[in-house]
């Protein structure tokens, strides 16, 4: 849908999608951090001098 200025705007979605895999012992309270960075994403208006991407996902414990 166009913004005010006619603009299109962008957005990318990537799925990826893995068989299950085991992970060991339990996350503690504060939970487990999962996190996968890069960079060299094209320049624009909005992300001047931030070309980089860094996504982050936190697990925590769960006891029904």
């Amino acid at each position: 849908m166009p913004n005010g200025a006619g603009n299109m705007g962008a957005v990318q979605l990537h799925v990826y999608k893995s068989g299950p895999i085991t992970i060991n012992g339990v996350p503690p309270a504060t939970g487990w951090t999962f996190s996968w960075a890069g960079c060299c994403r094209n320049s624009s208006a909005n992300v001047v001098g931030q070309p980089a991407w860094y996504l982050k996902a936190k697990m925590y414990p769960y006891n029904n």
